[in-house]
């Protein structure tokens, strides 16, 4: 599903992952109703959808929900404001991403601070894989090393060489492709289990 205020999804703001996890969720109650309690669901989720794969991981989802993949998302969404105010202005990130903080919580209602995929995956209890770009300019691939280092449940890792954001899937090929499927049917199997 497109996230809150992207594609054909309603709201004039966007999330940054933290209502929109919510609603992640909402759509796996969704799909358990239409399929039947024994539906097997992955989220997947590139960028700020990764992100947002993350966060609904860490909030306990339904047992149907075997895995999470997140592709080149953000670690923190404090620390990747901070990232682009500094790397497209030149400017620092005090005062300018407290006063988004201040900003959001009052016109779009939620609150940045609580926006963290980093606290997120601590708490998740889900297999997760985290895919990366080497040279993304975008989220710079520290983050993935960053949640992955958080993370404490059953984990792995993927570093394209030579990707830039959102670019993984293609310049990783097979590489890509093997990891996530391999990734899957090894969380599907531990689910029957």
């Amino acid at each position: 599903p497109d996230l809150r205020g992207h594609g054909r999804s309603e709201g004039n703001y966007i999330g940054f992952g933290l209502p929109d996890s919510e609603d992640i969720l909402k759509w796996v109650d969704r799909l358990i109703c239409l399929r039947g309690g024994d539906v097997k669901i992955v989220l997947f989720g590139v960028s700020m959808g990764g992100a947002t794969v993350l966060t609904a991981a860490g909030s306990k989802p339904q047992a149907n929900v075997v895995c999470a993949i997140s592709d080149c998302g953000y670690s923190n969404t404090r620390d990747i404001l901070g990232y682009k105010i500094k790397k497209l202005y030149g400017l620092p990130p005090f005062p300018i991403v407290n006063a988004v903080v201040s900003i959001t919580r009052l016109i779009a209602g939620y609150n940045i601070n609580e926006a963290s995929p980093r606290d997120a995956v601590k708490r998740s209890l889900i297999p997760l894989l985290f895919i990366h770009g080497d040279a993304d300019a975008f989220v710079p691939v520290a983050m993935a090393h960053e949640l992955f280092k958080a993370a404490t449940c059953e984990k792995q890792i993927l570093i394209v060489p030579g990707a830039g954001h959102a670019e993984s899937c293609t310049v990783g090929g097979t590489t890509y492709e093997d990891l996530v499927e391999t990734f899957i049917r090894s969380a599907l199997d531990y689910a029957r289990t």
